[in-house]
């Protein structure tokens, strides 16, 4: 029974971090000419600057992805340790207690990561509608 959880825990890991590291990375990269619109703005002085380039808007959005990108690899990879942890556990109470507490945290953090990204959807959403 344990190595059929086990190996269920460890093939949703990989699973989940192939959709999550996909996605997390399409989310993550930047506008077209980001970079040489922001520098072009910070040369030309704020008086000058182009109120329909890229903002502060695209500076959060993009700071928050790779925040969550961070966090989702570093919670994919404290899951993966905490399944070898729960193979290594040999029936030992406080191992598996170890073991599925670290699992818990990083699927609350996985969750997190993902809920950021919902809640920035949201605000950009109504921030660019006004």
């Amino acid at each position: 029974m344990n190595k059929k959880l086990t190996l269920a825990i460890i093939t949703s890991t990989i699973a989940l971090f192939g959709l999550y590291h996909s996605n997390v990375l399409a989310m993550a990269t930047l506008p077209d000419g980001f970079a040489s619109a922001a520098s072009e703005q910070i040369r030309a002085g704020a008086a000058t600057s182009n109120p329909d380039g890229p903002g502060v808007e695209v500076a959060i959005q993009a700071v928050v992805n790779i925040l969550s990108l961070t966090v989702g690899v570093a919670s994919t990879i404290m899951i993966i340790y905490g399944a070898f942890k729960f193979i290594a556990s040999a029936g030992e109470a406080n191992s598996i207690a170890t073991a599925k507490r670290i699992i818990l945290y990083s699927l609350i953090g996985l969750a997190l990561a993902l809920t950021s990204q919902a809640i920035l959807a949201i605000v950009t959403g109504k921030l660019s509608g006004l």
